[in-house]
């Protein structure tokens, strides 16, 4: 079996159900501040990123009252807080629907 390895990673994206509360967590557990916090109203959410070096963690919340942001509340709902999501550099080494563990 072939060995893949990972070099970098563009940023990883951590579902959570309510921003405020994860930013002051992540604040701790990070030790750096948001580069930024904001909302995207086409989706329906809210979203804060924190940057580290050569990467990015980016946490985002569904809007309370926003339709457009029925799919994040249902992936919370089946898979519970800090569901993360990686997106890999483009040349990171994965290949499209590689496994990673």
């Amino acid at each position: 079996m072939t060995e893949t390895r990972i070099e970098r990673f563009d940023h990883a994206t951590i579902a959570v159900r309510e921003l405020d509360a994860a930013v002051a967590a992540y604040r701790t557990l990070l030790g750096a501040e948001p580069t930024f916090v904001g909302a995207d109203p086409e989706l329906g959410v809210q979203s804060a990123v924190f940057g580290l070096g050569n990467a990015l963690v980016e946490l985002v919340a569904p809007e309370p009252s926003a339709p457009e942001a029925e799919g994040l509340r249902a992936l919370l709902a089946a898979s519970g807080e800090d569901e993360g999501i990686f997106l890999l550099s483009p040349d990171s080494g994965a290949k499209p629907g590689m496994k990673v563990s």
